[in-house]
């Protein structure tokens, strides 16, 4: 998609979003306002009106998408014509960030275009691997029909659409995000994105954050235990706005920011825990699972006997770590630390009670 046509389709989104009755006539006039193509009103309307309603076939494309997840009705439309009138039933909605992954086949096409450039820029294997690598996704995220590959991802996740904001503004740019979260009301704030990270099927933006939007009275520090400034964690499920903010000057991230991660499995990494060593003995089919791919890179294992197998991890205690080791029960003991032996225990037996 071009950038011109991309501006209107902004210019028409934002128009559709105030929440009245919109006429092509309100619509071309903006665009004319914009572009400054035609300098009388009779000409601006017979210019727009061919681009408009490819414009719109882009638009309804978009919004038909069962992989989006947008309520069927959210265009509402009346009237016939050049009288007819647009607006979205929900005017806090924007179609911009679902633009993202709009493709037609001729963009298929002007991929191959693109990826021939590069072959000759780069050694054959790391060609193999960048053509796979794009084009596979691009196959996942948008292929028709039967696809030749499965990545696996929700592709209905909630909050997926800011990937590509946030993947350019991660370590360049400050954000204000409007974050929801499950219990409280919403609010804002600056946000100096440094990192984003997957986890189970989730993704989570980690980043320093600097302060509360005036509007917005509750600070999230007061809803958190043991806040590290540096790592806040924004869960993508959850951002409900996001504003670039280029005025403001970037802090950049510290040293090694990676390093804390490496210490747990998932993302929680509360500061004051300490790194313990996580003994368990796993069977059956399970030992062989957890020997094949290891839990953590700090996994060390040694077979007891062909269906017995010692795993030590180095890791903090966090949420993710116990309910990994109970999507494997009842082929795990844990041996140590006493703390995870308790918790496991009680979480096995809270689950056993829902059954009797």
């Amino acid at each position: 998609m071009n950038s011109e046509k991309k501006h209107r389709i902004e210019i028409m989104d934002g128009l559709f979003r105030k929440g009245k009755p919109v006429s092509f006539l309100e619509v071309a006039e903006e665009l004319n306002k914009v572009f400054n193509k035609c300098k009388s009103p009779a000409a601006y309307s017979g210019l727009y009106s061919d681009t408009f309603r490819k414009d719109m076939q882009t638009i309804r494309e978009v919004l038909d998408n069962p992989l989006n997840g947008i309520a069927h009705d959210m265009l509402q439309t009346a009237g016939g014509n050049r009288n007819r009138t647009y607006w979205y039933a929900d005017p806090s909605f924007s179609i911009i960030p679902y633009l993202t992954y709009y493709y037609k086949n001729s963009d298929y096409k002007m991929l191959d275009k693109a990826l021939e450039l590069l072959r000759d820029t780069l050694p054959d294997d790391v060609f193999d691997s960048v053509e796979f690598s794009i084009k596979s996704h691009v196959e996942y995220e948008f292929g028709k029909g039967e696809k030749g590959i499965d990545y696996g991802e929700n592709l209905k996740l909630k909050g997926r659409h800011w990937l590509p904001l946030l993947y350019q503004a991660v370590n360049k740019t400050a954000l204000i995000i409007t974050y929801k979260p499950y219990k409280f009301d919403a609010y804002s704030y600056i946000l100096y994105p440094y990192l984003l990270k997957q986890h189970n099927n989730r993704w989570f933006l980690f980043g320093r954050i600097d302060e509360v939007k005036k509007e917005y009275l509750k600070d999230p520090n007061e809803k958190k235990q043991n806040v590290n400034q540096d790592y806040w964690n924004a869960p993508l499920d959850r951002i409900e706005n996001i504003e670039v903010l280029k005025v403001v000057p970037f802090i950049p991230r510290p040293a090694h920011y990676g390093d804390p991660f490496t210490e747990v499995i998932g993302v929680t990494n509360k500061k004051p825990n300490p790194i313990e060593i996580i003994h368990f003995i796993a069977k059956g089919s399970t030992a062989y699972y957890i020997a094949t791919k290891p839990l953590h890179a700090s996994q060390d294992s040694q077979w007891i006997d062909n269906e017995t197998l010692d795993v030590k991890l180095q890791v903090k205690i966090n949420p993710e770590l116990t309910h990994l080791l109970l999507s494997y029960a009842p082929d795990i003991t844990i041996l140590s630390p006493q703390s995870l032996v308790e918790e496991y225990k009680a979480s096995l037996k809270k689950a056993l009670e829902q059954y009797q």
